[in-house]
């Protein structure tokens, strides 16, 4: 279900800034991936107030993502 939900609203992204739709995702691997614990200054990532383990991230000051973190794996 959620994977639907994510290429519906991919989708969207594509028809508005198709141009812009790989920098997203890069953005959104980048991010989420290799920088997920780390504070830096490219990613604007926030803890939600009042969410628990619900956090957001600006990309291209245009779109938000909304995540939370479940499963974390140990290096």
């Amino acid at each position: 279900m959620r994977l639907r939900i994510w290429e519906f609203r991919l989708n969207l992204i594509k028809r508005r800034d198709g141009d812009f739709l790989s920098k997203i995702i890069d953005k959104i691997d980048f991010c989420l991936g290799e920088h997920l614990f780390d504070h830096i200054q490219q990613c604007g990532k926030k803890k939600l107030k009042g969410k628990e383990n619900t956090h957001r991230l600006h990309v291209q000051r245009k779109y938000t993502v909304f995540y939370t973190i479940s499963d974390v794996e140990q290096k």
